[in-house]
């Protein structure tokens, strides 16, 4: 729903120059729903950059993987991340992990969540099974999670 009222907002420009603010539509909790987490059969595995086995990844990890590769791509094609730092970018994070799993170069983003923590290491998380939490080594050090949590 956010994504769809940005899309009708009447504050929206189609003009990033004078855009405040830039919201980078990525679904990444799609990769923590057991019900949409790709498979190794799902029809985007093929389109996803993979350098080893991505099903035996951590699901927080795999959901981290793919906010980072929407950030590689982001930085390559558009200018205005690497012109504010990212500062000036959102993010939506809508599961109980939250930003925990944030790739660390969106620190200087603005990171929407539901759970509003602002806690290093929360007291609580969904960790359906073990080792697939966010908090799993060593795939937290390249997360927020390292840093603090939202």
């Amino acid at each position: 729903m956010l994504y769809e009222s940005l899309l009708a907002s009447p504050h929206r420009t189609a003009d990033p120059e004078v855009a405040d603010y830039f919201y980078v539509p990525v679904w990444a909790g799609c990769w923590l729903s057991r019900f949409s987490r790709p498979t190794p059969g799902h029809h985007d595995l093929p389109s996803i950059r993979r350098d080893r086995d991505i099903t035996k990844v951590p699901r927080a990890a795999r959901a981290s993987n793919f906010v980072r590769e929407s950030l590689d791509y982001v930085q390559s094609h558009f200018p205005y991340f690497n012109r504010s730092g990212g500062a000036d970018h959102m993010w939506s994070f809508p599961h109980d992990e939250g930003a925990c799993l944030a790739p660390r170069e969106l620190n200087r983003s603005i990171m929407i969540t539901h759970w509003g923590r602002t806690t290093k290491s929360p007291h609580n998380h969904t960790s359906i099974s073990a080792g697939q939490g966010w908090h799993v080594y060593p795939y937290v050090e390249q997360m927020y999670a390292s840093l603090q949590c939202f």
